[in-house]
C-alpha cells in the first residue's frame, strides 16, 4: 500500500503472439529498450499469446524484488493456473522472500484484485483510447485499421502511468 501511495507502480507485462525468441520478441524488445520504458513494464511473447511456466519464471526473475536481511517476508497472490502452480515457480518466489499464495479455483473474480478493482478500470480506459485511434483512422480513409503491437504497448503503458487506478487497485484488499 505504501509504495503505491507513493506513486510507486506494480510490473506489468504485455504479451503478444509470437515465437518466443523470435524476430517479433526481438522487435518489442528493442522497442522497450529504445523508448526508455520504466523497469516495471515488460514485454514478451509466447507461441500461442498465453503464459507458460518459464514466463512466469522470467517475469517474477524480472520484477520480485531479491531478498534482503531485514526485509519483511511478502505475500504474493496468484490464481489458480498451471503455470503458477509449478515447484520451480513456488521455490523462485520463496527464494526472493515471497510466500507464493494459489486462491481456489473459481474464486478469482471475487478474491484477486487485480480482477475485482483494476483489470476493468484498465480495459474500459485502454478500449476507449484504442477505439477512438481506430476510428480517427477509418476517417483518415483506412478501411480497416489496426494497431501495431508497439502502438499497443505504448497505449497500455500510457493507461497504467494512471496512479488513481493502482491507488483504487490496492483499496481493493481491504474489500477483498
Amino acid at each position: 500500500f505504501t509504495e503505491v501511495a507513493g506513486c510507486s507502480k506494480p510490473p506489468a507485462e504485455c504479451m503478444f503472439k509470437a515465437a518466443s525468441d523470435g524476430p517479433v520478441d526481438a522487435r518489442l524488445q528493442e522497442f522497450l529498450r529504445s523508448r526508455g520504458f520504466a523497469t516495471w513494464f515488460t514485454v514478451t511473447t509466447g507461441p500461442k499469446g498465453s503464459y507458460r511456466e518459464q514466463d512466469i519464471i522470467q517475469f517474477l526473475k524480472t520484477h520480485l524484488e531479491e531478498r534482503t536481511d531485514g526485509r519483511q517476508w511478502r505475500i504474493l497472490l496468484a490464481d489458480d493456473f498451471s503455470a503458477h502452480k509449478t515447484k520451480n515457480v513456488f521455490n523462485l518466489c520463496w527464494s526472493r522472500g515471497y510466500i507464493l499464495l494459489i486462491l481456489g479455483g473459481g474464486s478469482t473474480p471475487v478474491m484477486q484484485t487485480c480482477d475485482t478493482d483494476l483489470n476493468q478500470h484498465v480495459r474500459r480506459e485502454y478500449g476507449s483510447q484504442e477505439s477512438r485511434c481506430l476510428l480517427e483512422r477509418m476517417r483518415d480513409g483506412q478501411a480497416v485499421p489496426k494497431l501495431s503491437d508497439e502502438e499497443c504497448m505504448m497505449m497500455m503503458h500510457n493507461v497504467l502511468l494512471d496512479p488513481k487506478l493502482h491507488v483504487l487497485a490496492s483499496e481493493g484488499y481491504q474489500k477483498t
